[in-house]
């Protein structure tokens, strides 16, 4: 039987986070260890003890025209299992977790259906609406969201301006 386990980042043991650095090395060839993560929350699902999927959550505040919208940044969903739904029981979770907060991440265009499947919403122009960094985003990337009861993504949607991310990117 699986169970989920939410941990602040600083509780993560040594195990856990190399396990997790590991996984995103696998996934995306990503070599660089997490950074600013201490206060994410990081949810674990279990199978017969170990993990089998992860993903985190990091509290983001985002000024958008002159209102700030406290929004759940989703980030590093990996299923260590592939095709056993242990990543769609975690984005269920999650959205039972978030509340009616809203959620936002981005992912590569390969996701869509996934994403779609655990019904989550994806918008492929509003990618280039979000500067981080000083820098638009490129490539083939998708917008993944569940829009909360501030309708920060529907505001979004609706206005032309773009959206500047001041945070550590997730």
């Amino acid at each position: 039987m699986s169970q989920i386990e939410i941990k602040k980042g600083n509780q993560l043991s040594e195990e856990v986070l190399n396990l997790i650095n590991k996984q995103r090395k696998k996934e995306w060839n990503d070599s660089k260890p997490l950074k600013n993560y201490s206060e994410d929350k990081f949810f674990l699902l279990y199978d017969k003890e170990k993990i089998v999927a992860f993903a985190f959550l990091k509290d983001i505040t985002i000024n958008y025209l002159n209102r700030n919208y406290n929004i759940l940044g989703l980030s590093n969903l990996i299923a260590i299992k592939k095709r056993k739904g242990f990543g769609e029981k975690l984005i269920k979770y999650i959205k039972k977790y978030a509340k009616r907060k809203t959620i936002l991440g981005f992912t590569e265009k390969h996701n869509k259906i996934f994403y779609e499947r655990c019904g989550l919403n994806l918008n492929k122009p509003l990618i280039l609406r979000f500067i981080y960094n000083k820098k638009i985003y490129e490539g083939e990337d998708l917008v993944i969201y569940l829009d909360g009861k501030d309708n920060f993504v529907k505001t979004v949607i609706l206005t032309k301006e773009k959206v500047i991310l001041n945070t550590p990117f997730w």
